[in-house]
């Protein structure tokens, strides 16, 4: 199987999984009486988090550590090109924005 699930911190992922799923079913009730649908919106964001979180948790971070130097100025082209084609949103004018899809790089800049 996978070498890296035994290593992960099951207790913590316990609690951050009953956290979300408490946060999901809260969400869950606001959507339904309020007509949008915050839910759907978190859940895709949990599953796409859950993807990402096992996709890290298998690097090695030694091999993550050639690629430092390039990552790190390809985060900063993307923090200037906010600058260019960034827009506001909720006030804050740090959003790059694909259509449908929002990011805010700052978020992706301070794990690189």
């Amino acid at each position: 199987m996978l070498f890296f699930v035994r290593k992960l911190d099951w207790a913590l992922l316990s609690i951050v999984g009953i956290l979300v799923s408490l946060s999901l079913i809260m969400l869950y009730s606001i959507s339904s009486a309020g007509g949008t649908d915050y839910f759907t919106k978190q859940a895709v964001a949990v599953a796409l988090g859950i993807v990402v979180l096992f996709f890290v948790a298998s690097l090695d971070y030694t091999h993550v550590a050639k690629y430092s130097t390039p990552i790190y100025f390809i985060t900063l082209l993307v923090l200037a090109g906010v600058l260019i084609f960034g827009v506001t949103i909720r006030g804050t004018a740090g959003w790059l924005s694909f259509g449908f899809f929002q990011i805010q790089p700052v978020e992706v800049a301070k794990v690189t």
